[in-house]
């Protein structure tokens, strides 16, 4: 008896592509933004055992304090310069209580410990009070300039390092002005990345890989619903960030971002992917926190024709809860109109939400979670849904030079109404293991080679349209300029 054989019309609709959901792009986004934004500082911690007379230790030699302003007021001023915080602490409490001590070498001494203490805003105070009494003090203007700079207020640092520089200098200052100058530059220059890669897809088009019989006689099967073949496919994918952050006065800023991206398969048009997002509007930045409050425009093609254009609002907030911790949140507030080529809706309301801890346990080790949210409301229920998922990565940077990162992501789509075509309410669980191995060591011309490799799981209820699973592999070289 003759057999037939057909794919499922369902199949064919739905997987030339419904908008596109949050996927890994936006949690590599995510850390590949934490890399950029926190510089990893290693801080040394000389620790001093405090005794309970007036003595202490310079370079390893004890010295006797005597009891009166002049002494401890010369002790005070010692500590500091060579930054024996305990003992300053200790000589700052004594000397206040001489009624004739001076004002200007107590605020100097409490614009110090703020500072180590990391309350910049006291700090900046402190000094100010202290160059307000003694304008020509240059070490407190060389202290203040750099606090200035660690509060990331970009011009008062610039002009008060400019102003320092108009002075006679020891060889060894000058130098350290002029890096803080060069970095004050960068601060306000464009910050570029562009990586360009090789890519393997096995399975590209993301096939359920499943035959079905739909009609049986005898117990031989007539008709069988079987899922298109597998595509495995090669190309190159390629990334480009453009930003750079321009302030204005005090914390207050603009910022500029620029992201393109995608994937080119020779072989495969159809599956070629193309994304440019931008954003361009208000940045508030502190020592500690990073504030951008932004509207956002998107363009996003898919194979030969246009996929969705779309604008909307951007916000994302960065706080640096310790050095230890770090948290930041991002939300999108968008619309999206589709191609009618690609799309049976033309329009959907778009919301995101991205909450990411950090917790650096070592200078080598970083350890990182969140949680993440997606809401896509169109007319048609059926396409409408809600995305629950969660994020769990680590990244350890080897001693050899060897840097991993290793992510996990998990996620619950769940769509609002029934689908008569596919004969439920569609519920899909997604999990997706990412590990990117990089070799900074092997850097050359800023260039920077890594590899990735990908899995992702799709179960559906609605499996034989919706479930697949998918492996990749990137070889990338990533440049900075």
């Amino acid at each position: 008896m003759k057999k037939y054989y057909f794919t499922s019309l369902v199949f064919l609709c739905s997987t030339a592509l419904s908008a596109p959901a949050p996927s890994e792009q936006d949690a590599l986004r995510l850390w590949q933004q934490h890399v950029q934004q926190s510089a990893q500082q290693q801080k040394e911690h000389v620790v001093y055992e405090r005794s309970s007379t007036d003595t202490f230790t310079v370079d390893g030699y004890g010295f006797q304090v005597a009891h009166n302003v002049e002494a401890i007021g010369q002790a005070l001023y010692i500590a500091i310069n060579q930054q024996l915080w305990e003992y300053v602490t200790l000589f700052l409490a004594k000397y206040q209580q001489f009624p004739q001590h001076k004002a200007e070498l107590v605020w100097f001494a409490q614009g110090a410990l703020a500072r180590v203490q990391g309350d910049l805003s006291s700090a900046e105070k402190y000094y100010r009070q202290l160059l307000q009494a003694q304008p020509d003090f240059v070490r407190a203007q060389l202290d203040l300039a750099r606090i200035l700079f660690e509060e990331k207020k970009n011009l008062q640092s610039t002009a008060l390092f400019q102003q320092i520089m108009t002075q006679p200098l020891p060889e060894n200052v000058l130098h350290a002005v002029k890096d803080y100058q060069h970095a004050l530059k960068q601060r306000e220059s464009w910050k570029s990345t562009f990586s360009l890669g090789y890519v393997y897809n096995q399975n590209l088009n993301q096939s359920p890989q499943q035959t079905r019989c739909l009609l049986q006689q005898a117990k031989q099967c007539l008709v069988y619903r079987r899922s298109p073949e597998v595509i495995n496919a090669q190309g190159w994918r390629y990334d480009l960030t453009l930003q750079r952050r321009i302030s204005l006065h005090d914390n207050h800023g603009i910022g500029v971002y620029v992201n393109s991206y995608g994937q080119f398969y020779p072989h495969h048009h159809a599956y070629n992917e193309h994304t440019i997002k931008a954003y361009g509007g208000y940045n508030f930045r502190t020592a500690n926190t990073d504030l951008t409050v932004a509207p956002l425009i998107e363009y996003s093609t898919f194979g030969h024709h246009r996929y969705y254009h779309g604008w909307g609002g951007y916000v994302n907030w960065i706080q640096q809860i310790s050095p230890r911790h770090l948290w930041s949140m991002q939300f999108e507030q968008k619309q999206h109109r589709y191609s009618e080529h690609y799309s049976a809706f033309t329009q959907a309301d778009v919301s995101l939400l991205f909450g990411t801890w950090y917790y650096q346990p070592t200078p080598q080790a970083t350890l990182f979670g969140g949680v993440d949210w997606q809401y896509r409301h169109t007319t048609d229920k059926t396409h409408s849904y809600q995305m629950f998922g969660t994020r769990f990565g680590v990244n350890y940077q080897f001693e050899l030079g060897l840097n991993v990162t290793a992510l996990t992501l998990l996620r619950r789509y769940d769509y609002q109404a029934y689908h008569a075509a596919l004969g439920v309410t569609r519920r899909d669980n997604q999990r997706i293991y990412l590990a990117i191995l990089s070799v900074p060591t092997w850097q050359f011309s800023n260039i920077t080679p890594s590899l990735m490799i990908k899995h992702t799981r799709n179960k559906s209820n609605a499996d034989f349209v919706y479930a697949y699973k998918q492996s990749e592999i990137q070889l990338n070289f990533e440049w900075s300029f």
